[in-house]
């Protein structure tokens, strides 16, 4: 204890200076990097130092194998001129904005980014670059599904523009048939609250049929790249309803948290459908929370927020998912009133050994507590981090460490938790 205080005396005030130059360093990052997907930050040499966001859209790698390599390495060669005189811009200390920059992968796939750059005085010359996602169609591998022998024979082959374009057009046929005859499932996973440890409400999850080799959420991105994505939500919507007032027939159910994309909020038949449906049960208010996803597709937050208000007014609750990345930014936080926040699992994942994670996420939940908005932690799955995240002052958690997502319907009214072993961590066996 005496060493302890023998510290602080001897703590010297400019050392104080330089950590609350860090502070706000660290804050003005997070608000830099909200509004993006990736976040850069290069030396002197052009050297990756940190990265965050969707690399993995980009490069093909995890973004904590990039360190030391220099940026030029993942842009398509014809930018990289472009690329070197805009961070000797930003170097200068003039800022630039949204230069389109094409990004290459080890699998040779083009994403293009709007790339915007800046540097701070106190960081030794490093420059920051702010990465925007702009997809770009390329001549790719197909997606994983398995289709007619004939189109598998075609998926076999050497894929041309022909070849793909007949492949896509056999995928998306197939997806609309899975959603207009309801050929998937739906897993709930438990949301817990982080100071009680009790579960508080459920998010439903797609779980698609076996025959179909492609993870939901690639699924998900097909249906609202081809304008299917308002059919998905309203027949995850109405399977869930359909659960949530059989269970209630036997007691209480738990809410359960639907995602809804912010394209299929814009849609006017979309809007319609769903309000026949919501008003099937007047239970359906405390019950159903609606989880918006894709955000950053919303064209019109204005009217947009309306409708969010309108439901809100009505006794349904409205999160903001993937909160810090893809989309979901400050932006749309400041635009769109809402009741819970979901803090991407990219930075809850790094929370024990990044400090710059921990400091995103104490600048993102400071916000929301200041707006009044509660804050959901995805992708929890290391008790270490739980001290951490209370510490920031994150109100609830998501993910392995509290339990799996599970088609039992019993997880609807909290009941057989310990029977069915859904916690991990407990001393239990997890089978599932």
């Amino acid at each position: 204890m005496d060493g302890m205080a023998s510290t602080a005396k001897n703590r010297k005030p400019e050392d104080s200076a330089v950590e609350q130059a860090k502070a706000e360093r660290d804050r003005f990052l997070a608000f830099a990097f909200c509004g993006n997907d990736m976040l850069i930050e290069l030396d002197d040499r052009d050297s990756v130092v940190f990265i965050a966001g969707a690399t993995g859209d980009y490069t093909g790698e995890q973004a904590g194998r990039l360190f030391g390599a220099d940026i030029n390495d993942f842009v398509a060669e014809m930018d990289r001129p472009k690329l070197r005189e805009l961070i000797a811009t930003a170097a200068r200390g003039k800022r630039f904005e949204d230069q389109r920059i094409n990004f290459v992968g080890k699998a040779e796939n083009l994403r293009a980014g709007l790339v915007s750059g800046f540097s701070l005085p106190d960081l030794d010359g490093h420059t920051f670059l702010a990465v925007r996602r702009e997809p770009v169609i390329a001549e790719a591998k197909a997606p994983a599904l398995k289709v007619a022998s004939s189109v598998s024979e075609v998926a076999a082959s050497p894929i041309s523009s022909s070849h793909a374009s007949r492949i896509q057009d056999v995928l998306v046929e197939q997806i609309r048939e899975v959603v207009a005859s309801n050929e998937f499932e739906i897993a709930f996973q438990p949301i817990f609250t982080l100071r009680e440890r009790r579960c508080h409400h459920l998010e439903a999850l797609l779980r698609l049929p076996e025959e179909i080799s492609m993870a939901p959420i690639d699924f998900v991105r097909l249906c609202e790249d081809n304008d299917i994505i308002a059919s998905l939500d309203l027949a995850v919507m109405r399977a869930v309803v359909s659960r949530l007032i059989d269970v209630g027939q036997h007691g209480m159910p738990l809410s359960v948290a639907v995602n809804v994309s912010g394209r299929s909020f814009q849609a006017p038949t979309f809007l319609k459908r769903m309000e026949d449906m919501l008003a099937s049960s007047r239970m359906l208010p405390g019950l159903i929370i609606f989880e918006i996803t894709d955000s950053a597709k919303i064209t019109n937050l204005e009217e947009v927020n309306g409708l969010i208000q309108n439901l809100r007014y009505r006794g349904f609750r409205v999160s903001l998912d993937d909160f810090g990345t893809n989309g979901a930014s400050f932006h749309q936080l400041d635009a769109l009133q809402v009741d819970f926040v979901k803090i991407d699992g990219q930075f809850v994942k790094k929370l024990v050994n990044d400090p710059k994670a921990r400091a995103f996420v104490r600048a993102m939940t400071m916000l929301c507590k200041e707006l009044g908005v509660a804050t959901i932690a995805e992708q929890v799955e290391d008790k270490a981090v739980i001290e951490i995240l209370l510490e920031a002052g994150i109100d609830y958690g998501q993910g392995y460490l509290f339990g799996r997502p599970m088609v039992d319907a019993d997880l609807l009214v909290g009941k057989s938790m310990k029977e069915i072993r859904w916690r991990r961590g407990s001393g239990e066996d997890d089978d599932d």
